[in-house]
């Protein structure tokens, strides 16, 4: 694999020219989280602009605990450049001052605002663990780089002091890129041949894999984690996630454990799976041959032992289950299985629903256009790097439904809450939840991100935006704006329709068509909410999505819409006529 390979299948994303030079950035951080809609992510927590104080990006991720800074740099011919500059590395630094240091919200500027709280929100309520600072390139990675990142680092910590927080710096050039991509691809990186002296150990077989529990020394561990580093695990949800020297901090309780009472980690410790392409034992010579191995569960135990830089006790044990697959579906859900605690995989345990397997087989029929939801269920690989056209995000369908049916604030912050909390799950996945409702939300929430992207690409193009227009850039510059927006016009669904709707999930278009069509006929309906988008910025300006706060905004906006309907009547119903209920 070449990195002008990689370039090809992102040029080739026709979902992603719209973003420029940030098209491969946002690639790269989807094959590696396997991000499902690149929109609604990008509308989130892009922050690129002309004053965006070196956040290109700023995502928390409170489902999985964590936070990613970047920085994006992208040469228009990177054949001319041997390596990346140290110096936009360094520029990491001035981010870090202002997303963890600057005190004076009101002098940090609007692209970043809602970003920086948000994150600092995310701190305060202990909801995040790991903060990462990217910077991503189409560059081959620089040795001067790795300098500049270690003073990001330490600049990082220094206003982190006091705070449960790891910090995790990494340069992502065309050698990492090319390395998420094949990990997607073949979730094992490390391919070697390992021998490992067979003291005893119990094998069991099933049909498609065979397993081999023993135990596997913490020297050796330590080995694999200095050789292997993050490709050790390739498969797993998580790397390791680094220790703090806290009473509080799992991964240093390990160490401790390791250096004070080696003779009892094995009893202390839950062991650590390991997914492999072989597994042969042989009796005879007293050896396991395990060719191709990535920790599947077990990534800390491996990262705090491999940290460890005195030499390890002889007496350190661990149990290891060495698992031969190499059917990708049984190892997706064999890693899934191992890993209950990841809410990373949360809405796989909704896939099998029968509500789901329904709203699957329902949409899939739906006008003959070959519409694909996976109801809860991560796509493949495939999915990740190409996007089909016709795939609709379960995670964005559970969004919209969940921000239209009453609850924009878990909408927002907390998707993975819907799929594992009943009360969240039932309120928008329920019998009366149907594919044409769904679809009637989902173009909706499509609608209102086309309308917002149309309004920043003016604006980074320079065409300028007319004074009402820049006032609807603000409202969507403010974060989880189109899921407040998807609430504020399904609280006035009724004067758009001009009749009472008793039951919301009754809500559908009557005629069978695209996505693409259902966004045009919601337009107008979008264009007139927004006209009262500094009404509905203020329940955003204090930069913290609650109910209460988005309440009071919307207390006076469905007299607001009153008052307009009238004159737009006419464009009112032709949306209205093609509704039923």
């Amino acid at each position: 694999m070449e990195f002008k390979d990689i370039m090809k299948m992102v040029d080739a994303r026709a979902d992603l020219t719209k973003y420029g030079s940030n098209a491969l950035m946002l690639w790269a951080l989807q094959i590696r989280h396997q991000i499902e809609d690149i929109d609604e992510f990008a509308s989130s927590y892009l922050t690129d602009g002309s004053d965006d104080k070196k956040c290109d990006l700023i995502w928390v991720n409170r489902d999985e605990g964590f936070a990613i800074i970047a920085q994006d740099y992208h040469r228009a011919d990177p054949s001319k450049s041997t390596e990346a500059r140290a110096n936009k590395a360094s520029e990491l630094n001035t981010a870090v001052a202002w997303v963890l240091g600057t005190e004076d919200i009101s002098s940090i500027p609007e692209i970043i605002r809602y970003g920086v709280v948000d994150i600092r929100e995310a701190i305060g309520n202990q909801e995040i663990s790991q903060i990462f600072f990217y910077y991503i390139h189409n560059l081959p990675e620089s040795a001067n780089v790795d300098d500049e990142l270690r003073q990001v680092k330490t600049t990082a910590e220094r206003y982190l002091s006091g705070e449960e927080i790891s910090v995790f710096v990494k340069e992502i050039g065309q050698k990492s890129i090319i390395e998420w991509y094949e990990n997607l691809q073949n979730p094992i990186l490390v391919t070697e041949e390992i021998i490992l002296p067979l003291n005893q150990g119990l094998w069991f077989e099933g049909e498609k894999w065979k397993s081999f529990t023993t135990n596997i020394s913490g020297i050796k561990l330590n080995e694999w984690y200095q050789k292997y580093g993050e490709n050790l695990f390739s498969a797993n949800h998580r790397d390791y996630l680094g220790s703090r020297n806290s009473d509080k901090n799992i991964n240093n309780g390990i160490k401790r454990t390791a250096q004070e009472e080696p003779g009892n980690f094995w009893v202390f410790n839950n062991g650590i799976s390991v997914i492999s392409n072989g597994v042969k034992v042989h009796n005879r010579s007293k050896k396991v041959q395990i060719t191709g191995i990535s920790i599947i569960n077990g990534a800390q135990t491996t990262g705090s032992l491999g940290s460890v830089e005195e030499n390890l006790d002889e007496s350190i044990q661990i149990s290891c289950r060495f698992i031969e697959c190499n059917d990708q579906e049984i190892i997706k859900d064999i890693v899934k299985f191992n890993n209950l605690q990841n809410k990373l995989i949360s809405s796989d345990f909704r896939s099998n629903d029968r509500i789901q397997k329904r709203l699957v087989e329902e949409i899939s029929r739906f006008s003959g256009q070959a519409l694909v939801y996976t109801g809860g269920r991560r796509g493949g690989a495939s999915d990740v790097i190409a996007r089909r056209p016709n795939l609709i995000s379960s995670d964005s369908v559970a969004q919209s439904l969940t921000a239209f049916h009453g609850r924009p604030d878990i909408g927002y912050k907390f998707k993975s809450r819907i799929w594992e909390e009943n009360e969240d799950y039932k309120r928008v996945f329920n019998d009366k939840t149907s594919a044409q409702h769904i679809l009637f939300v989902y173009s909706l929430f499509k609608e209102i991100l086309n309308i917002r992207n149309s309004l920043k690409k003016n604006s980074i193009n320079g065409e300028g935006l007319k004074d009402i227009e820049q006032k609807k850039l603000d409202f969507f510059n403010a974060r989880g704006s189109v899921f407040v927006l998807i609430y504020a016009v399904s609280k006035s669904i009724e004067i758009f329709l001009s009749k009472r709707v008793d039951d919301k999930f009754d809500l559908a278009f009557a005629e069978p068509d695209t996505v693409e069509n259902y966004q045009t006929l919601w337009n107008p309906i979008i264009s007139l909410a927004l006209s009262f988008s500094e009404q509905l910025l203020k329940g955003l300006q204090n930069y913290s999505l609650t109910m209460d706060n988005i309440e009071d905004a919307l207390s006076n906006f469905n007299g607001l819409v009153q008052a307009v309907a009238e004159p737009n009547r006419k464009r009112i119903e032709f949306f209205a006529e093609r509704v039923s209920l």
